[in-house]
């Protein structure tokens, strides 16, 4: 089978061209094994692995060998003397090991043995001559003083090296004349692209170089031609927002008798006003110090109506800077009410990492998820405030400050659906329209707004703070903006009919 360069589909060794992409298969790489799959290069005929044919009808046929008459193969039978020469071999040490006289000895015996042999293929008879020579060496080693040679050295018993037999051979056989000529290399003929591989091609180039889906669209600035107002005319925008703010010193609180508090706003103060003496409120800053402004003064005075309601209130954080805004709106509240005490009345027990996990451990052990409180770092166990409290089912109403919906859907999903309490979220303008199918469904018992419900919640529950105080400078902003609004869309429409006038 042949392997398509392009799309790796399996083909027919015949085949021409792909039949999953129809691209040509000319200059094809490899070749699958019909047998175990594996991949051989385009030139092998047989798996490197299996061994198995990859080209169909590439194996030679094999010829029968004609019937011819083969004997078997007999061993001759060693002579007398091969058998003795075998003997002494097995029975004498090795070389290094022996003395010289019996070298000496076995080689005179060798020649002796030698003559012998020659002597009874030429002339049969007594040998005289061959017991000469064996008798010399003895006579020699007799007279030969009783003193020890020295050894052998290693060098005189190394043979002598073996002729070259290849010497001398140089040149018999001349190279060819086009072995020695240079070879051009030469490239494959890349292959020719089909209109579906080029359309493919674009396509995964479009794909490959288009923008992130979760990467920010750049923003692109268009400098500012013109200044919309001149200097005198915010000088004068300044002014007015000056005013507005000092308000309340001329008006002297007039507005706050018109001011109705909603239908939430006055949930909330009633829950809280219904709370028996010592029942206990978890209340959670998920906010960071950017919407301080905004979500501050609601807080403020959620957290006063609990002081004087006598409620204990335990707080805690999922954002990491909301642990700070809580510490400083607790101190303010403790400085005006010398007998709000912490660890009697309130407590803080810190940031919580983790939105989901961290939330999920609330209900069932405050203990794993605060091991010791963030201003006295004790453990919970030795706070008064924290008496009877394990879990987030101990307590009877728990709010929600925050600044991002997920914080407030990470309480719902994670807290109110394993544990059943009323779960009150009082968040930022910006993000309350994301949290209003939750109020509708049931599942957050109240929804408000802090950019105008601090004075609201003050007059719903009875008690005239600041916030209160500054309702005058707050219509008095909004009456600057609906001003500045009709000013500027006149002063454009004036400057448009201007243009066409003189267009015209």
């Amino acid at each position: 089978m042949i392997v398509c360069p392009a799309c790796n589909h399996r083909n027919p060794s015949d085949a021409l061209v792909c039949e999953a992409c129809g691209g040509s298969l000319e200059h094809f790489v490899y070749r699958a094994c019909p047998s175990c799959g594996a991949l051989n290069p385009a030139e092998n005929v047989f798996c490197h692995r299996c061994f198995d044919d990859l080209v169909p009808g590439s194996a030679e046929t094999i010829v029968e060998a004609s019937d011819i008459p083969v004997e078997s193969f007999v061993p001759s039978e060693p002579s007398v003397t091969d058998r003795e020469e075998a003997v002494r071999e097995a029975a004498a040490p090795p070389v290094g090991e022996r003395p010289t006289s019996d070298l000496i000895l076995e080689a005179d015996a060798e020649v002796a043995t030698t003559a012998e042999v020659v002597s009874e293929e030429t002339e049969p008879g007594p040998l005289a001559e061959p017991q000469q020579l064996v008798g010399e060496p003895i006579e020699r080693l007799e007279a030969a003083p009783s003193e020890p040679e020295a050894p052998m050295q290693p060098s005189e018993l190394i043979p002598e090296a073996e002729e070259d037999v290849l010497e001398g051979l140089e040149g018999l056989v001349p190279i060819a004349a086009a072995a020695t000529q240079a070879h051009a290399f030469a490239l494959p003929v890349p292959p020719s692209v089909s209109e579906t591989e080029q359309h493919d091609a674009e396509l995964f180039h479009s794909i490959a170089s288009e923008r992130g889906p979760l990467r920010d669209a750049a923003r692109v600035v268009i400098p500012r031609r013109a200044r919309l107002l001149s200097r005198r005319g915010r000088a004068l925008l300044y002014l007015l927002v000056l005013l507005a703010a000092l308000t309340p010193v001329f008006t002297g609180d007039r507005t706050s008798l018109l001011l109705r508090p909603r239908d939430s706003v006055t949930s909330l103060a009633r829950d809280i006003q219904s709370l028996p003496t010592g029942s206990a409120v978890l209340i959670s800053f998920d906010y960071g110090p950017a919407y301080a402004g905004e979500v501050d003064p609601l807080a403020l005075a959620v957290g006063r109506h609990l002081a004087a309601s006598q409620v204990r209130v335990v707080a805690m954080s999922t954002d990491p800077g909301g642990v700070g805004l809580a510490e400083h709106l607790y101190r303010t509240i403790a400085g005006e009410m010398p007998d709000y005490r912490y660890g009697e009345s309130y407590a803080i027990l810190g940031y919580l990492p983790g939105p989901e996990a961290g939330l999920r451990t609330l209900c069932t052990s405050l203990g794993k998820a605060f091991k010791v409180d963030y201003v006295q770092r004790r453990t919970l166990s030795e706070l008064p405030v924290m008496k009877d409290l394990t879990s987030v089912q101990d307590f009877d109403q728990v709010i929600v400050f925050a600044d991002d919906s997920r914080s407030v859907r990470s309480w719902i999903e994670q807290v109110q659906s394993q544990c059943n309490f009323s779960l009150h979220a009082l968040v930022t303008a910006a993000i309350e329209p994301m949290l209003l199918p939750y109020q509708q469904s049931g599942q957050l018992s109240t929804l408000i707004a802090a950019a105008h419900s601090a004075g609201e919640y003050e007059k719903a529950s009875g008690m005239e703070e600041p916030s209160l105080h500054w309702t005058d400078a707050y219509g008095a902003f909004c009456l600057v903006l609906l001003v500045t609004a009709i000013a500027t869309n006149v002063a454009y429409l004036r400057t448009r009919a201007r243009q066409r006038s003189h267009g015209q």
